[in-house]
């Protein structure tokens, strides 16, 4: 956990290091490709860390392998994700939580502010490039997929600040984007995943 003294020092050195690992993956590279059992496994692990009740007991989760941008681009614009969406924000604050007075302080905004645009711009260069591959030139869904790409990168920075564990959500649907993949929410009851 970051103390509060140490918002320039020690919150740099993990912002920039953060930073760095999370501008080398190999965003989208994957999307529309058939999954490995790994993927699914790591799928079925992230979709168990946001909502348990997703699960039945005994049972794994759905996980949907989404095939092309055009489907993905009606996942995301469903409505019916949006309670998923919300699990992920409360999980979220509840990082952010444990941060304490950290998070609210400027510093601490500026300085995460900063590292998600910079990641951000490097998303969206490979969103762009994925998509045009694919033939798509819809910009629309771009930006989507960038922005749940930098979305991604506040939630692990923040719950690397906290000091969370490895097998956090998280810190999950952060190796799916390291494979290449855009985990875009749960839709019913199965998780898609591009």
């Amino acid at each position: 956990m970051v103390a509060e003294g140490d918002v320039t020092a020690g919150l740099r050195a993990v912002l920039e290091r953060t930073r760095d690992e999370l501008a080398a993956l190999s965003w989208f590279s994957s999307v529309g490709q058939p999954p490995t059992e790994a993927e699914t496994a790591e799928a079925q692990a992230y979709l168990m860390g946001i909502d348990a009740s997703a699960i039945e007991a005994g049972s794994t989760g759905d996980i949907h392998w989404v095939a092309d941008w055009a489907e993905a681009e009606r996942v995301v614009r469903d409505p019916a994700g949006a309670d998923w969406w919300a699990a992920e924000a409360e999980l979220h604050e509840a990082t952010l939580a444990k941060l304490g007075p950290v998070a609210a302080s400027p510093g601490f905004t500026s300085a995460l502010n900063e590292t998600v645009h910079a990641v951000s711009d490097i998303v969206m260069g490979a969103a762009a490039l994925a998509a045009a591959r694919a033939g798509l030139a819809e910009q629309a869904v771009i930006r989507v997929a960038a922005g749940a790409a930098g979305e991604t990168a506040e939630q692990v920075l923040a719950l690397r600040l906290a000091g969370l564990a490895p097998d956090h959500p998280f810190e999950i649907k952060r190796r799916l984007y390291a494979g290449g993949r855009w985990p875009l929410g749960v839709v019913g009851r199965a998780l898609a995943v591009f």
